[in-house]
């Protein structure tokens, strides 16, 4: 008997995974957008200044990731070294997310 189960690094999941990620890096970019126009800071006095700054700044390297895996879908080169160290970004970025913000915050 034959098995019809892909390999896990198959061209598609490959394919597959490129376009997860990208979908992801869009959705962190669209809920970062939204503190900024419905929810200001200057509206309210007792809040710092540079509260969403951490949102930004990961919103800024989300970005970068979208347009990283954007231009690998349009132009049909799928690569692991991207597609793997673009998955480590983010999955960093979520694990480190309170020290970053720290970090962010003692700009």
């Amino acid at each position: 008997m034959s098995d019809n189960t892909p390999p896990i690094f198959s061209d598609r999941s490959l394919r597959i995974g490129t376009k997860i990620v990208a979908i992801y890096s869009l959705f962190i970019i669209a809920t970062a957008l939204v503190p900024l126009l419905f929810d200001p800071v200057s509206e309210n006095a007792l809040m710092p200044q540079n509260l969403y700054n951490p949102i930004y700044f990961s919103a800024a390297v989300h970005l970068l990731i979208f347009i990283a895996t954007l231009i690998s879908i349009l132009q049909k080169r799928y690569s692991w070294i991207l597609t793997g160290t673009c998955i480590a970004v983010v999955i960093l970025l979520r694990i480190f997310y309170q020290d970053i913000a720290i970090w962010v915050w003692s700009w």
